[in-house]
């Protein structure tokens, strides 16, 4: 079980390869091997974070407690399939994982259409069989097809160009714990190859050509070549400034070369780039120098966690809080949203943070951040769907108001009025009927009159007074028009004046309660339309403050 190399404390980088040598694939040579101080690792992780990023203790805590320092291994059966980027995981001990990485490892397909000559063509396919005796272990054939790639061979001119090809000539070279034989590792050769590589990447793919840098800075080291190494290493920050292993690398050549005050800046970027370097820096040869200034970078990133994620949690619980209690009259966020995967997510934070590591406050930000995240959306959902709501309201309103506007008689007014005409029919008959009865009375009071007037004027000698004219009668003080009247009134003049009125009234009235009606339904419907649009504007301004 290996650990980090170190130059000029023992062995050499071949020595070191040879003695770490891997002949199988097992739980003990697949692991690297780390001893840190048991004060840093406390500051750092738990042994439960450890694990989550495939760190385990490999010595019993009481050793641990006895000695000081603490045996952890990485388990390197996480990345057997491969690594996506030069990361904490890497380890130059197990330098095949570099035909992985980027570029290096596109298929022979993606690179055929790329060549613009047959020569280049044929170039990537001896390309594809060096590959291929790479992955098989089969180290000199694979330079041998890596030289015709790059050289050419039988009339074919090869691509010297071509980065790709360096770069894996440079890994070829540079050897690993598996490749070690003195007749492959070569390293001045690997960092020659390595510098052609950033040279022929770095006009087309910087990413590329800062690895290249970051492999020579490393063969450099490896042969003591330490100005050299610093140089190139910082030529590989300068293309490609997120590659945590470039400033690592820098850190420990700057603290083998006795300049800790300088080492420790680009530590705490690597370690701000990757977590897991604290570990790693902790159980370097090279750091472990100078483990009391790294211990103080430690601390101190602890403490400036510490802090943040402090801050973070305060400020997010206050955010969560008002968003519990944000409500605009009965528009409120729980009514429109699950606010459970955000607390669920603060008390994630808090307990990472309660395990007072760099590790465990690291967390508590990262789900401080996914709290935030779910924050967001709940205030959207929350914004989004109540005035999606309102503006339903709104919208139904305003087809209610139109259809008040458009609306005939109400029922209940249609049938006030029906019921009207018929209470004014059935008084009208009535009032005609005693009409008729009046008319009746009237006829015999008007016929006793005559019967009077006659009998008078037979007592003076006449012998039919029907025979008489009125300007004969006049001559014995009767007169026409002081005779009772034939009718009181015409029954159906009064049954039609009676239904006319009635018929009148009822549309009257049931038209005025009508319209009365709908202006009260109209009121309420604008005071309710006002209220919502008002309802509308603040939850548009608190979408916009959020």
């Amino acid at each position: 079980m290996p650990r980090s190399y170190a130059y000029n404390l023992g062995l050499s980088w071949p020595d070191y390869l040879k003695v770490n040598e891997i002949r199988g694939v097992g739980d003990e040579v697949r692991q690297l091997r780390y001893e840190v101080s048991s004060s840093n690792r406390q500051l750092i992780a738990t042994y439960e974070e450890l694990q989550r990023e495939h760190i385990a203790a490999t010595r019993s805590i009481s050793d641990a407690v006895s000695s000081g320092f603490e045996q952890l291994s990485f388990d390197m059966q996480a990345i057997s399939s491969g690594i996506a980027e030069l990361t904490s995981v890497f380890e130059w001990g197990f330098s095949e994982l570099l035909a992985g990485v980027g570029h290096i490892n596109d298929s022979l397909r993606e690179l055929v259409k790329i060549a613009k000559t047959p020569a280049q063509t044929w170039a990537y396919e001896q390309f594809e069989i060096d590959r291929d005796g790479f992955r098989q272990g089969l180290y000199e054939e694979a330079l041998e097809y890596l030289n015709r790639s790059i050289e050419g061979y039988g009339g074919n001119t090869g691509y010297k160009l071509e980065y790709r090809f360096h770069f894996l000539l440079g890994t070829i070279r540079l050897g690993s714990f598996q490749n070690n034989s003195p007749s492959i590792v070569d390293l001045g050769e690997a960092e020659k190859a390595f510098l052609a590589a950033a040279k022929y990447a770095r006009h087309d793919q910087p990413n590329e050509a800062g690895r290249s840098f970051l492999a020579a800075g490393w063969a450099a080291y490896s042969q003591g070549k330490i100005p050299e190494a610093e140089k190139l290493t910082e030529e590989a920050i300068s293309l490609y400034p997120e590659l945590g292993e470039a400033y690592f690398q820098l850190a420990k050549i700057l603290m083998h070369r006795g300049d800790p005050e300088n080492g420790l800046l680009p530590l705490r970027k690597a370690v701000e780039l990757d977590r897991n370097y604290a570990i790693k820096a902790s159980s370097d040869d090279d750091f472990r120098r100078y483990d009391k200034q790294v211990n103080s970078l430690i601390q101190q990133m602890h403490k400036e966690m510490r802090e943040k994620s402090k801050n973070a949690l305060v400020v997010l619980e206050k955010n969560a809080s008002q968003l519990e209690n944000s409500h605009v009259q009965e528009f409120s966020s729980n009514k429109y949203a699950d606010v459970t995967p955000l607390k669920n997510s603060i008390n994630n934070a808090k307990k990472a943070a309660g395990n007072n590591t760099y590790y465990g406050y690291l967390d508590a930000l990262s789900y401080c951040e996914q709290a935030r995240d779910i924050l967001s959306k709940i205030r959207q959902a929350f914004f989004n769907s109540a005035i999606s709501d309102v503006r339903s309201k709104l919208s139904n309103i305003d087809s209610e108001m139109r259809g008040i506007k458009n609306s005939d008689m109400r029922a209940t007014w249609g049938w006030l009025i029906a019921v009207g005409v018929i209470i004014s029919f059935v008084l009208s008959v009535s009032q005609c009927s005693n009409m008729m009865d009046a008319n009746k009375r009237q006829a015999q009071v008007r016929q006793q009159a005559f019967d009077r007037m006659h009998a008078d004027l037979r007592s003076k000698g006449y012998r039919d007074p029907g025979r008489l004219t009125w300007d004969q009668v006049r001559q014995h003080g009767y007169s026409k028009e002081k005779m009772p009247p034939a009718e009181v009134g015409s029954a159906f003049g009064t049954w039609f004046i009676y239904l006319f009125l009635g018929v009148v009234i009822s549309v009257i009235l049931g038209n005025i309660a009508n319209a009365a009606q709908k202006k009260s339904e109209m009121s309420d419907l604008e005071r309710e339309q006002s209220r919502l649009k008002k309802i509308e504007g603040e939850l548009g301004e608190l979408q916009i403050n959020a």
